[in-house]
């Protein structure tokens, strides 16, 4: 099973379950559409970028979904294609002032040639989340996963065709204390990116960002603000590495 398929999968099972699992619940409410898209391409599909990521099948929905808890939480979805390659899903399930996580995937597809035979397709998995257990402190983080496999040819020599097989990894984490217009920011950026036909393109590169600020006393109208970064960035095969301040 791939990426995309435990993604949509896992998506809608956490759906079905936190939605199902809680009897108390004020409100429920969404849209599920069904039905089945059927396509005819005629001439050059490469030229034709409406339909570049168009699908026949049976295309399933579940649209503006939320469930409001009786304690504040909530659950929040919009799963567009669910059974369809060219799928766009988001889902969330937080609680106001207090904790809120968000998973998307989405699905592209690019086509190079006259008849489909030479495309590439995109998954990009995304997850996000921020946590305030104090009115004073906010925790947040990200996790971000990409996906390219295929075949690619530059629009200048379309028949010099490459092909493409990478993974992409991006990361944050940080926390955020303010006070009022008094505020420190601690924040971690981290990146992976590897390819799988030819290692010598793969890297690293990392990012702390520390920002500060305050209102100046006697102005208090006046914010003093001020902020270090330190960014790494590191070729593996080449034994090579960038840092800047």
């Amino acid at each position: 099973m791939n990426h995309a398929k435990q993604v949509t999968i896992l998506m809608c099972l956490l759906l079905v379950v936190v939605a199902s699992g809680q009897v108390t619940a004020e409100t429920t409410r969404g849209t599920i559409r069904a039905g089945y898209v059927f396509t005819d391409h005629e001439g050059n599909r490469s030229m034709d970028q409406t339909a570049y990521n168009m699908y026949e099948g049976l295309a399933l929905s579940i649209e503006n979904f939320r469930h409001d808890f009786d304690r504040g939480w909530r659950l929040k979805a919009d799963l567009e294609n669910i059974t369809l390659e060219n799928r766009n899903l988001r889902l969330g399930i937080g609680k106001s002032g207090l904790f809120d996580l968000t998973l998307t995937h989405r699905a592209n597809r690019r086509i190079y040639d006259f008849s489909d035979d030479v495309r590439t397709r995109r998954h990009v998995t995304n997850t996000t989340f921020w946590l305030q257990p104090h009115d004073m402190i906010r925790v947040f983080g990200g996790l971000a996963y990409t996906t390219k496999t295929g075949d690619q040819a530059p629009l200048i020599s379309p028949t010099d065709i490459n092909q493409v097989d990478y993974d992409h990894t991006h990361f944050h984490a940080g926390v955020r204390l303010q006070d009022q217009r008094r505020y420190f920011q601690a924040e971690y950026r981290g990146a992976d990116f590897g390819d799988n036909t030819e290692n010598i393109s793969d890297r690293q590169s990392s990012r702390v960002r520390l920002i500060a600020g305050a209102p100046v006393p006697s102005f208090e109208r006046l914010v003093l603000s001020l902020g270090f970064q330190h960014y790494e960035h590191r070729l593996e095969r080449q034994e090579d590495t960038l840092m800047a301040n």
